[in-house]
């Protein structure tokens, strides 16, 4: 492994980062998590996997295990409020590769992916708010630091403070947003996007 960095510390234990740590273990490479909760734990509800993030799982051997325990989601639209016009009608049918997207809970994703990542050897540090990196080590908000890494990643997601620090981006809300459902479809009824 010369000249590849040996030693990885990752920000955020999110599905991004428990997949890039995973992936990176079973390199050979010496990984820590650092999550800015006491216990690296699933945070939100529903999850949408897109074929391209089923494709990570299918390259780390953990696609049949999700699938499992998901649903196929082969249609999704979206009506703006107010007014009902529809702003989003996807069919993964219609895709040049169909496949469908897949919804679970979020917890089901982060067991999976956190049993693997222990399992392939990954570290984890935890009560560790990442805000920094300096000189390949992380640096929480408490001043502590961490490394030093050969390679630092940030999946601390959206409102990453090291990005916003590192990059001079803006660490405030989006104007915008989506409030996702599901709704039982009754078997044999056609879709009706005018509804």
């Amino acid at each position: 492994m010369s000249g590849r960095p040996r030693t990885i510390g990752i920000a955020g234990a999110g599905p991004a980062g428990l997949a890039a740590a995973l992936a990176f273990a079973r390199q050979g490479r010496e990984v820590v998590v650092h999550e800015r909760f006491a216990a690296p734990a699933p945070v939100g509800a529903g999850f949408m996997l897109q074929p391209t993030g089923l494709a990570v799982l299918r390259a780390l051997g953990l696609e049949p295990e999700v699938r499992a325990l998901g649903q196929p989601l082969n249609h999704i639209a979206g009506r703006r409020h107010p007014g009902g016009q529809l702003v989003l009608d996807v069919r993964y049918a219609d895709l040049k590769r169909p496949e469908p997207a897949l919804g679970l809970h979020r917890a089901a994703l982060f067991e999976v992916l956190y049993r693997a990542a222990r399992e392939a050897g990954v570290g984890f540090e935890t009560g560790f708010t990442a805000v920094d990196v300096e000189d390949g080590r992380l640096v929480a908000d408490d001043g502590r630091r961490s490394g030093p890494f050969d390679l630092v990643a940030d999946a601390s997601g959206a409102r990453s403070s090291i990005a916003g620090h590192r990059l001079g981006l803006s660490r405030q809300a989006l104007a915008w947003g989506a409030l996702w459902g599901t709704t039982p479809w009754p078997a044999g009824d056609a879709f009706d996007p005018s509804a």
